[in-house]
């Protein structure tokens, strides 16, 4: 499977550079019932005019892991965080001369500030080169971005103190695929993991499992994974330990019907259209939808957003929700953990009447 795609959820700073932007092909391919890309395109081929943009990751799970992590770890006094992502869940175990050391951060990264900069074999040698044993290694919604996973955490396992424990946590695909919604493809995530998918390849890595769990958020749970010290010399997944392997069925085929459905939703409309919640979801939503010259407003109350441009987009992206009006179709592009919340309180300031989410078929909230 594969498709074409401009660099997603990158802003630009004006129209002419938005057209400038680069066309790739994503491929995809499955091994060991792993869905993977197959045609890796380098993260500095897709760096933003603007930079890289931090992202929020849900966090309404983490009293609980913290407490999951205090009952099976002692004396903490070394955490690890690989990026500004976990420094929220390390701040929960936080206690008079706790050390926290961060990988990549903007403000204090030990490495730097972002890891899309810097080649994975230097951030290999990096790991290797840390002078310090870690009781507690975080990390968050990064193992995806890898194109070499054994790496990563081989690399961490050394890390760790021998009673030492890695939390991992990454997005769950599954409901995406059963939901046959392509927006959670995107080029910066080089793997997609489903739950039994990832829990195998641990298993296959030589990971003690402590627990692994599903933290259920709408269409994209994360999965979380406390994990002692793996005890093999070499990672390798071995084909013969696949334990209650799952094979992910992805064809070529499978996206069509949301895509077509969204198609004659935008041909039959001749209503103004305000796409609400600018970031990669919502412009791969654009891209494959062939919607960019359909939408009429790009809303997002992001500072930072203001002025600026999607790839390929003459629409500046703007706060001014006043330049709509009841008769106005709203597509909510946030994550579906925030739609219905959201919803209401449009519903309820602006009163419009046609409210539709972009993680669903174009069927009316």
């Amino acid at each position: 499977m594969n498709f074409f795609y401009n660099p997603t959820g990158n802003l630009y700073i004006n129209q002419k550079s938005s057209f400038s932007a680069n066309t790739y092909e994503l491929v995809l391919k499955e091994e060991h019932g792993i869905l993977k890309q197959d045609n890796i395109t380098p993260f500095k081929l897709l760096k933003p005019d603007c930079g890289w943009l931090e992202s929020i990751e849900p966090e309404e799970h983490l009293d609980e892991v913290a407490i999951k992590i205090k009952n099976n770890l002692g004396n903490i006094k070394n955490i690890l965080c690989f990026s500004y992502k976990d420094i929220s869940l390390a701040n929960r175990l936080k206690k008079e001369k706790l050390n926290i050391d961060v990988l990549f951060s903007s403000k204090n990264g030990i490495f730097g500030s972002d890891f899309e900069d810097m080649e994975e074999k230097t951030i290999f040698e990096n790991l290797k080169n840390l002078n310090r044993k870690y009781d507690l290694i975080i990390i968050r919604h990064y193992l995806e971005h890898f194109g070499d996973i054994d790496n990563v955490m081989k690399n961490l396992n050394e890390n760790l103190n021998e009673n030492g424990i890695c939390f991992l946590e990454v997005p769950d695909c599954n409901e995406f695929i059963k939901n046959k919604n392509p927006l959670f493809l995107w080029e910066q995530h080089r793997y997609y993991f489903t739950y039994h998918s990832l829990l195998n390849w641990l298993i296959n890595s030589g990971w003690n499992i402590i627990e692994s769990y599903s933290a259920e958020y709408k269409m994209e749970p994360s999965l979380c994974y406390l994990l002692r010290q793996s005890k093999l010399n070499k990672f390798h997944l071995n084909l013969e330990n696949n334990l209650n392997e799952t094979t992910i069925n992805l064809d070529s085929k499978i996206f069509n019907d949301y895509i077509i459905k969204w198609k004659e939703f935008f041909k039959m409309n001749s209503n103004k259209i305000a796409l609400i919640g600018i970031g990669h979801n919502s412009d791969r939503f654009l891209q494959i939808t062939s919607a960019r010259d359909r939408v009429n407003y790009l809303i997002d109350d992001a500072i930072d957003k203001q002025g600026k441009f999607i790839a390929k987009c003459r629409i500046k992206v703007t706060n001014n929700k006043e330049l709509l009006d009841a008769k106005t179709i709203i597509l909510l592009g946030v994550h579906p953990r925030s739609t219905y919340k959201l919803k209401n309180s449009l519903m309820s300031k602006y009163k419009f009447k046609q409210i539709y989410s972009i993680f669903k078929k174009p069927i009316k909230l």
